[in-house]
């Protein structure tokens, strides 16, 4: 019994390694795409100060816009019921069978 199973783990590790094989060339080259644009990123802590200042809206046009933001949540909406979508209109054509 034991002669069998050493004689059938050999087989099967035999036949593991006939199986391996070197990479392609693909498979070594994965990632590296990658990895080069990860390193070749640049980390400037200071580009707050660096950008120019972008002039898009005053100061009264934002605080209108947030007032109306506000007052939207003052009444609730009007509840919409899904399940009847559809229910009571004609349909267009005749169903075919």
């Amino acid at each position: 019994m034991n002669r069998i199973s050493l004689t059938l783990c050999l087989f099967l590790c035999l036949k593991l390694v006939g199986c391996a094989s070197d990479p392609s060339q693909t498979d070594r080259q994965f990632g590296l795409a990658s990895r080069d644009i990860f390193n070749r990123q640049q980390s400037i802590a200071d580009t707050a100060s660096l950008a120019p200042s972008v002039r898009t809206s005053d100061g009264g046009a934002m605080k209108s816009a947030i007032d109306r933001y506000q007052k939207s949540f003052e009444t609730l909406p009007v509840p919409v019921n899904i399940f009847n979508i559809g229910v009571g209109t004609p349909m267009v054509g005749t169903p075919q069978r």
